[in-house]
């Protein structure tokens, strides 16, 4: 995870007038994820991840739900997926493409997910943090979406 983020702040410094004023915000974000990432808290026992869950990859039939796209299924702990899709419901907040109530109600599922994996609060909330810098860097090449995204990096804690 630490890489792929490195790989994304890499990209984003190369391209000119893409991280706008959020340059120096982002790559601190960078080293802070990193260091919580790879060498602050302890990680939790793991499990089988998606990596890249969001709304969009969950499919609700009745009482039954299936899960899209595996390409990026890997061992990890589950705080990744979670703070994932927890991101992603507050960014198509913040797009307006996912009403607030909507929005709500997945956090508040998530929450609850979280409470009964035993997820740690430390590693949910770097996970976010990464997932945040991710999402930031991944819109500040789309056109329609690039001053949000500059908005959402410089924004980022740091």
């Amino acid at each position: 995870e630490a890489a792929d983020r490195a790989d994304w702040v890499a990209r984003l410094e190369a391209f000119r007038g893409a991280s706008g004023g959020a340059r120096r915000s982002v790559r601190e974000t960078l080293d802070r994820v990193t260091e919580a990432l790879v060498h602050n808290a302890p990680r939790q026992a793991g499990g089988v991840l998606h990596r890249d869950l969001h709304e969009k990859q969950v499919i609700v039939d009745g009482p039954h739900v299936g899960l899209l796209d595996f390409d990026t299924a890997a061992a990890g702990e589950p705080a990744l997926d979670l703070a994932n899709l927890s991101v992603h419901f507050e960014w198509h907040r913040r797009q307006g493409v996912l009403s607030p109530a909507l929005c709500a109600y997945g956090q508040g599922a998530v929450t609850e997910t979280a409470e009964e994996l035993g997820v740690r609060g430390d590693r949910f909330e770097v996970y976010r943090a990464s997932t945040r810098l991710r999402l930031g860097c991944v819109y500040a090449f789309r056109p329609r979406w690039a001053a949000l995204a500059r908005e959402w990096l410089a924004e980022q804690p740091v």
